[in-house]
């Protein structure tokens, strides 16, 4: 937690998704969302002399479910600290769910983007939250690369999620933990089948898709001796 120097404190948001906002000025207004131009995140000021109201925003994100009427379409907000929040602002933490959900007193619809929150007078510390999604399995096309005669794919060496070096390896095969580049199927210590998956976008023509594939989506194909390789080939 960062104490402020004048009388003012922040609420800052954590989006899966950052939104174009204005970066801060030196001396930022209170209840306006701004974007920290150092670690991306969202934040508001907030008076921290007087009781007040404020907007955390929820907007719809490409990909992800939205306008859902069921929980699962919902975004979650989580504060850092829910004693800390709890201190602060209601809707309570407990009650954020109950309140954003279909029939709730501040339903998520196309209408209503944001979470409406009372501060208590007298804050004096800053406060996260971050804001999750759930993806849209509709909107995401899964791509499996395949190598002709004559080389092979190879997937670079990197860390993981949990922390775990995974060596250099061949796209399809081997014993290693799920890519989080190349998202797989399967456990780890097992042989796993690499797949990538990329959003999908509408094109103009009812009920077809466009998906823009680059070479930074793909592994990378290493020709046998007397090969070279000469591109992809869609199929």
């Amino acid at each position: 937690m960062k104490k402020e120097m004048t009388s003012m404190t922040k609420l800052w948001m954590h989006l899966v998704a950052v939104a174009t906002l204005p970066a801060s000025p030196a001396i930022p207004v209170v209840g306006t969302v701004y974007k920290n131009a150092s670690t991306g995140n969202l934040f508001i000021r907030v008076d921290s002399t007087t009781a007040a109201s404020y907007s955390i925003p929820l907007p719809k994100l490409d990909t992800y479910i939205s306008y859902d009427t069921s929980p699962s379409g919902i975004p979650g907000v989580e504060p850092e600290s829910t004693a800390a929040w709890d201190n602060t602002f209601t809707p309570l933490s407990g009650d954020i769910t109950n309140e954003l959900n279909p029939g709730g007193a501040q339903a998520w619809t196309a209408t209503n983007q944001v979470l409406r929150v009372n501060s208590a007078a007298g804050v004096g510390k800053n406060i996260s939250v971050t804001i999750t999604y759930n993806r849209d399995i509709g909107s995401i096309a899964a791509i499996n690369p395949l190598a002709g005669m004559g080389g092979k794919l190879m997937v670079p060496a990197y860390t993981n999620n949990i922390g775990l070096l995974v060596p250099e390896h061949e796209y399809g095969g081997g014993t290693y933990p799920t890519d989080t580049a190349f998202v797989a199927a399967g456990l780890a210590g097992q042989p796993i089948e690499d797949t990538h998956s990329l959003p999908r976008v509408k094109n103009i023509t009812a009920g077809t898709y466009h998906v823009n594939i680059t070479d930074s989506d793909l592994p990378t194909p290493v020709p046998d001796q007397g090969y070279r390789f000469r591109g992809w080939k869609d199929d």
